[in-house]
């Protein structure tokens, strides 16, 4: 069965210690959801519950010393239906969460390697999740959060851009989304090219059929 998507749900900028928002999760036949949440300084959420049901841990964290964060959690087979999603964090800190729903997918913990599926640049243009080993029509979910730049990103081929905005902090920040579909399997990244050098935070799983 291949993998297709159900719905895509954007929290929008928020400047709190965190937030909620509804999302409807279908109720088709191996149904899984991602969580993505950027966030300008890392602030470790400490709750993550849909529809009361808590997500316990994250499949994948990071941090590059530059006060750029990407975390990303999954839900096997979530309620059905329309349901809340909540996150509260530590502390208050920029940040927006985007929610996919896919159906079709297998029903294990996406790859995340964390040694080859993140990446530390400093200042540079080219923005990268780092390598996955993806499997024949997988999908890869993630992006990036620069800071101290507003710079535009040209997503590559293959990958579809799903958010990108400033986040209104001060420096100016950057939230980029983006996925790629049904990949070939072996090596795969969600990479774009930005139009003015930053830090960045980037990262990607890679969800099997």
């Amino acid at each position: 069965m291949a993998i297709a998507a159900y719905s895509e749900t954007d929290s929008g900028n928020l400047n709190a210690t965190g937030g909620s928002m509804a999302v409807d999760s279908g109720s088709g036949s191996n149904r899984m959801m991602i969580i993505v949440r950027l966030a300008q300084s890392i602030g470790a959420t400490t709750t993550l519950t849909y529809n009361t049901t808590e997500i316990p841990t994250n499949v994948f964290e990071y941090t590059n010393g530059q006060d750029d964060s990407i975390s990303i959690w999954y839900l096997v087979a979530p309620s059905t239906g329309s349901n809340t999603l909540t996150w509260t964090s530590v502390s208050t800190r920029h940040h927006r969460v985007y929610a996919y729903v896919v159906e079709g997918a297998t029903q294990s913990a996406p790859e995340a390697n964390i040694t080859n599926g993140v990446v530390t640049p400093n200042e540079t243009t080219a923005v990268t999740s780092g390598n996955l080993t993806a499997s024949s029509g997988a999908w890869l979910f993630g992006g990036a959060e620069i800071s101290e730049s507003a710079s535009a990103i040209a997503p590559s081929a293959g990958v579809t851009e799903d958010i990108e905005a400033d986040n209104a902090n001060t420096p100016t920040g950057h939230y980029w989304f983006a996925h790629m579909e049904a990949v070939a399997s072996g090596s795969n990244a969600i990479t774009g090219t930005a139009t003015s050098a930053g830090h960045f935070g980037a990262g990607a799983v890679s969800v099997s059929p």
